[in-house]
């Protein structure tokens, strides 16, 4: 009798160890996708950083590069965090073909071909730029007047969709957690209930048992 209860309490303490280890490799293996996605969503942050600093830039440029020695310096500045962007989204691409996000990862692909076609027209019309003449610097602004938008929301969004993938991924990570305790939990409780029943069984018998004699 004795043997069979703690056969059934070390079932049951073993269904409990391995549950609880399988929670703590699935936990770990969740959190691992959480912390890439958390990354990807710094890159996203930092691409959209440089980005709104990129446009700063070339409207000092406009304001301010009424001399050869500030143009060259507001271009330069401009040309640097252009070069952050493509920097941070090429990373991002990468993270995101780790994460197999296809989707997000063609858009970046798209984002970066996007940035840099917007760099050639940039870098075109400032050629046709001299740098004593302002009326040249306003014709200059109608001529890009507007091209920076759509590449600004485009990487606004992405930011926010990494964002949103993150906070979904955490809370996944935190639920599917707490059901396989939930289940774990449940598991030796029913086996905790057995080996009582086994053991009520046993006493009972041998109980009749006795008082047969």
């Amino acid at each position: 009798m004795v043997g069979i209860v703690l056969l059934v309490l070390l079932i049951n303490g073993a269904i409990g160890y391995f549950g609880l280890r399988y929670v703590d490799l699935k936990y770990a293996e969740l959190m691992q996708r959480v912390n890439l996605l958390t990354e990807a969503t710094d890159l996203s942050r930092e691409a959209q950083v440089h980005f709104k600093v990129q446009v700063q830039e070339w409207k000092n440029l406009l304001l301010r590069g009424q001399d050869g020695h500030n143009l060259a310096s507001y271009r330069d500045a401009m040309l640097a965090q252009a070069s952050q962007v493509q920097e941070a989204l090429r990373r991002l691409g990468v993270q995101s073909t780790v994460l197999k996000l296809d989707a997000e990862a063609a858009l970046i692909a798209k984002l970066i071909s996007d940035h840099q076609k917007m760099l050639a027209v940039y870098q075109k019309e400032l050629q046709a730029l001299p740098p004593d003449t302002f009326l040249n610097a306003l014709k200059l602004d109608r001529a890009v007047r507007g091209i920076d938008r759509p590449l600004n929301n485009a990487i606004d969004q992405l930011a926010q969709r990494f964002k949103e993938l993150a906070h979904a991924q955490r809370q996944a990570a935190a639920e599917q957690s707490q059901k396989t305790i939930e289940t774990v939990r449940r598991v030796m409780m029913v086996g905790t209930a057995l080996a009582v029943a086994v053991l009520m069984l046993m006493l009972g018998l041998v109980i009749r048992k006795n008082r047969g004699l």
